[in-house]
């Protein structure tokens, strides 16, 4: 039975809703075969709701020509600064995966009051940061050959070891999210007088598994359809399609106009 940290002296308004991880039972890389889909997960519970949450997306825009342009001007001013326009039209976005950046806190205090210590005082959080710590550690290589080695005439002397990110799915309310856990912050903030850790504030940073890398693991691919078609159900809510565009700008001032007169089709001169 998972010993409770949740709150009980302090009473809050209303109940939390609790956010998690949930460790899925991974699979050896080396092994034949992969793990059985019946394997047990392991659930790590939020004691207190995040103050913040921060996602994250970046990327950048490659310009490339696709036509070649007259600088020589020759076919007129108008029809050479069209042309240059044509030449850099298109591009390609390289972007980065998604990232979950938040602080998680845990805290023994209330368990240590109604236990009484014993135990309770003897483990503080540990239990806790030992199930994080092993979230962030993941796993080496059984394979020593696996292991990166350090380019020839890098000044950073440390040796880099491959290792095998624990997949995790990051509960937040109704939402969940494949992520694997890329930094990792643990401050400890109160001891006992043992100095076992009694209250520990976590940074996190995490990184969303996109279709592409959870194509063949069920759990995790079941997970990102699920965001993604809640994603677009949302924003479903937050648009109006068919509308015109005298309907999605409204008003009479010159602003308006200029964006009504931007966003509709213009005729070709000519009259054509």
């Amino acid at each position: 039975m998972p010993r409770a940290l949740d709150p009980q002296i302090i009473a809050f308004p209303a109940p939390l809703t609790k956010g998690a991880f949930v460790i899925l039972p991974g699979s050896d890389p080396d092994a034949k075969t992969p793990a059985s889909p019946s394997a047990k997960t392991k659930v790590l519970r939020f004691q207190y709701n995040p103050e913040s949450i921060t996602r994250t997306r970046t990327g950048a825009w490659d310009v490339r020509k696709n036509q070649k342009a007259d600088p020589s001007g020759k076919a007129g001013a108008n029809k050479a600064e069209q042309n240059t326009l044509n030449s850099l039209r298109g591009g390609g976005l390289f972007a980065k995966a998604e990232t979950i950046a938040m602080k998680i806190v845990f805290d023994a205090t209330e368990l240590i009051l109604r236990t009484g210590g014993g135990e309770s005082l003897q483990l503080g959080i540990l239990p806790e940061l030992g199930v994080l710590e092993g979230m962030a550690l993941a796993e080496a290589p059984k394979d020593p050959d696996k292991a990166t080695k350090p380019k020839k005439g890098a000044d950073d002397p440390v040796k880099l070891n491959a290792i095998y990110p624990k997949e995790l799915l990051l509960v937040l309310g109704e939402r969940y999210f494949p992520v694997i856990v890329t930094s990792m912050t643990i401050t400890e903030k109160r001891f006992s007088p043992d100095l076992v850790p009694l209250r520990a504030e976590v940074d996190m940073q995490m990184q969303i598994l996109e279709a592409t890398e959870v194509v063949g693991q069920p759990a995790l691919f079941a997970a990102y359809k699920e965001l993604v078609a809640t994603r677009k159900t949302n924003a479903g809510k937050a648009t109006i399609d068919g509308a015109t565009v005298s309907e999605m700008v409204s008003g009479d001032g010159l602003a308006h106009k200029a964006i009504a007169d931007a966003l509709s089709p213009k005729p070709e001169a000519g009259g054509k």
